[in-house]
This record gives structure tokens, sequence and C-alpha cells, in this order.
């Protein structure tokens, strides 16, 4: 109720960040902020992140890709290449694993 009754008629922008684990959780008040309030207020969603915005860095994925499609325009994961965390999937673990054993 603070974001959609003061923040938004104030003309306020809230960004969310964090780091690692930090990122995840901005990942999820992004989230959560984007689908609550874009049903009442289309324009969040439609201004590519300039009212509610994301930034994540170095987040553990813990979303599928449909969903991560759906919150592209307000949030944003930055990744270096090499980072392991961000690539801890199952998936790349059990194929990890496969490589290992071979």
């Amino acid at each position: 109720p603070i974001v959609e009754n003061f923040f938004l008629p104030g003309g306020y922008k809230t960004s969310v960040v964090g780091h690692f684990l930090g990122g995840n959780v901005a990942c999820g008040i992004g989230m959560l902020l984007g689908s609550r309030l874009g049903v009442r207020h289309p324009q969040i969603l439609r201004d590519n992140g300039s009212i509610i915005n994301g930034v994540a860095c170095a987040p553990a994925p813990y979303v599928d890709i449909n969903a991560a499609r759906q919150c592209s325009s307000f949030i944003t994961c930055v990744v270096n290449n090499s980072d392991l965390v961000v690539r801890a999937s199952t998936q790349n673990t059990k194929m990890g694993m496969h490589f290992l054993k071979t």
C-alpha cells in the first residue's frame, strides 16, 4: 500500500538492488511489485522499468524462462561470464557431474 498510495501518486520511482542472494530478493520484490501493481497501474509495466526497477548482480537462478521473460522489461540481471553461482542450476550440475565422471 505504501508504494501504491504514496510513491506512485507522488511521481517517485522505486528501485530494488541486490547482489547474489540479495539479487534474488531484489528480483522477487520487483516481480511482486510488478505483478500486484501492474494490474491496477498498467503503465508500470509499459514504461520499461522507469517506475519500478529491479537490478540483480550475480543472482542464483530461481525462476523459469517464462517468468524471467515476463519481468524482463523492469528487472535487469548483471552476470559475469566466469561466475559459477549464476550457472548453478540443477541441469547444469547434472551435466557437470557427467563430465567429471568421464
